[in-house]
């Protein structure tokens, strides 16, 4: 088998294991083990040293997978409070140019030439 093939049977491998949205933590943290322990040892099978790392480090991977999707939806409430605050000045800055008294009051005409 060439590398490629090799590569492309562990990217399939991973695609397959992260169909569960669940394991997608585990299964990042067994492919990257897996290539980098490739690349000390050139001899290691690939498939079943990945499906080995992936029960070994599950644990460990669905944990980190966790913490990044509490920061990321932190991250992506931040920006939305943002927005929200942001919205929030610019229509406090209208309301300072808009009294809604001045919109009730009509204008008052004065005739000119009734003083004629």
């Amino acid at each position: 088998m060439t590398l490629l093939t090799r590569y492309t049977a562990l990217n399939v491998l991973f695609v397959i294991t992260c169909i569960p949205v669940v394991t997608i933590g585990p299964a990042l943290t067994a492919l990257y083990s897996t290539v980098f322990a490739y690349n000390d040892h050139e001899d290691i099978n690939l498939h079943r040293e990945y499906l080995k790392r992936f029960k070994r480090e599950f644990l460990p991977g669905l944990l980190s997978s966790i913490i990044f999707l509490v920061l990321a939806a932190l991250i992506i409430f931040g920006f939305a409070w943002i927005a929200y605050a942001k919205s929030l000045v610019l229509l406090r800055a209208f309301d300072k140019f808009s009294d809604p008294n001045k919109a009730q009051e009509q204008p008052t005409y004065v005739n000119s030439s009734a003083s004629l």
